[in-house]
């Protein structure tokens, strides 16, 4: 399914949260087209290896009387891969316009023809990388003032986010891919 289409189709009402138990669900595109769907999305950068979020101890807080943790459900997930392989990202949606707006002025300001895409933190192994990290990126193009003004869009999105120091993949001939960076989110670069 294409994100447009289940944009469209979830469209009849809007969520609090949404939690994506599948593969490369952070990248900024695809959550920036459902920023009007919830409130928060939880989603992971990179492959959900192994049998996804922990459901037998995230559940219970969902249905929290006081609302629901998703900041702790995160960590719940990370601690539940420690010394194996996740990433994690928590948005704030109703901030995506203003990192839009931080991200147009980045992209305006440097030059995207600089960027050595053979040094930006990938979160595949395919052939030909599809998912960057996009801090890293826009850390290649943007001038100073228009990076500090995109890191302080990026913070008010990325409410939390953690990853382990590699991930395991299937993509690709390698099976692990070593992450020096996370901001958060992947983009395609191209």
């Amino acid at each position: 399914m294409e994100i447009p289409d289940l944009v469209e189709a979830i469209d009849v009402m809007h969520f609090n949260y949404i939690i994506f138990d599948a593969y490369f669900m952070g990248n900024v595109e695809a959550l920036y087209d459902m920023r009007s769907s919830a409130d928060y999305i939880i989603a992971s950068p990179a492959e959900l290896l192994g049998a996804g979020f922990p459901y037998e101890t995230i559940l219970p807080m969902l249905f929290e009387y006081e609302g629901h943790q998703l900041k702790e459900i995160c960590e719940e997930y990370m601690a539940s891969y420690e010394g194996s392989s996740a990433t994690v990202t928590l948005v704030d949606c109703s901030k995506f316009d203003d990192l839009a707006t931080a991200m147009r002025a980045a992209m305006e300001s440097g030059d995207q023809t600089k960027v050595d895409i053979d040094a930006l933190q990938a979160f595949d192994n395919f052939d030909a990388h599809l998912y960057f990290d996009l801090g890293h990126y826009v850390e290649q193009i943007a001038t100073d003032e228009a990076l500090n003004a995109f890191n302080k869009a990026l913070k008010d999105v990325v409410i939390f986010t953690d990853h382990t120091s590699s991930l395991l993949t299937v993509t690709g001939t390698e099976n692990t891919i070593a992450v020096t960076r996370s901001s958060g989110f992947t983009t395609y670069v191209k």
